[in-house]
């Protein structure tokens, strides 16, 4: 809790650099998806193997820019968790540094992805056991995504750490702080899960007017809720590797 306070305390000053990077993203997932329906049209959603194979390919690259993409924003909330200016020209002259390294971790990352969203694609169903493989399938990535993207890149990116050594002690400190981590995340995450969940139970009765209110107060919880998760990545990777505040040093 008291990482999660100081998240929160941090968030000021990464808001827009955060957003513009939220909607790049955006911006790249409706191409790909505009792209894959002008190319195959109804046959992605009515589960065509090959379109959906290729389609899954198309995720692949743009798992990779949208990576690249972010990666800024992690190295962000390093900075900012250790009081360093969040000069985006540093950031990226840094991350430019290390290309192949990063590219290596990137590349990990989104096969990984791109073939649990084919697992998924590839077992349609809304019985229990479907459901249950396709959650334990994204949990998986999301236990294989944080150590990576919160102590990994960092690693390689800030401290110059080969791409193994990198990711040993990545998974080795995951082992050790699992719970820490993982809780931190699950509270923020769970956030706007339970208040879309109430959101939709209000529309479902009707009230438009109810709904209306709590979406809105998912927009504007997510104005801060998205940069503190990069933030909270920041205290962590600064608590487990000893960084020092700029300020103090």
């Amino acid at each position: 809790m008291d990482m999660l306070s100081e998240s929160w305390r941090l968030v000021s000053g990464l808001k827009w650099l955060i957003f513009k990077r939220y909607m790049l993203t955006m911006l790249l997932v409706l191409v790909t998806v505009a792209i894959s329906l002008l190319l195959f049209g109804a046959q992605v959603m009515t589960g065509f193997t090959g379109a959906k194979a290729i389609f899954s390919l198309l995720l692949f690259f743009e798992g990779i820019i949208g990576a690249y993409i972010w990666v800024s924003a992690i190295i962000l909330g390093v900075r900012k968790a250790i009081n360093m200016s969040l000069d985006i020209n540093q950031v990226k002259a840094e991350c430019k540094s290390v290309q192949s390294g990063l590219l290596n971790i990137i590349v990990m990352y989104s096969a990984m992805a791109t073939i649990i969203d084919l697992l998924v694609s590839l077992t349609p169903g809304h019985d229990m056991i479907v459901l249950l493989f396709h959650v334990s399938l994204y949990c998986v990535l999301f236990l294989f995504s944080l150590p990576l993207f919160i102590f990994a890149l960092p690693l390689i990116i800030i401290r110059k750490t080969n791409v193994s050594a990198g990711l040993e002690s990545a998974y080795r400190n995951m082992i050790l702080y699992w719970k820490e981590i993982i809780g931190s995340y699950f509270i923020l995450l769970a956030i706007p899960y339970f208040v879309n969940m109430i959101g939709m139970i209000f529309l479902r009765q009707v009230h438009v007017g109810l709904f209306a209110l709590i979406a809105l107060m998912l927009i504007v919880g997510m104005i801060w809720l998205l940069p503190m998760t990069f933030t909270l990545g920041g205290v962590l990777f600064r608590e487990v590797y000893g960084l020092k505040s700029a300020k103090a040093a």
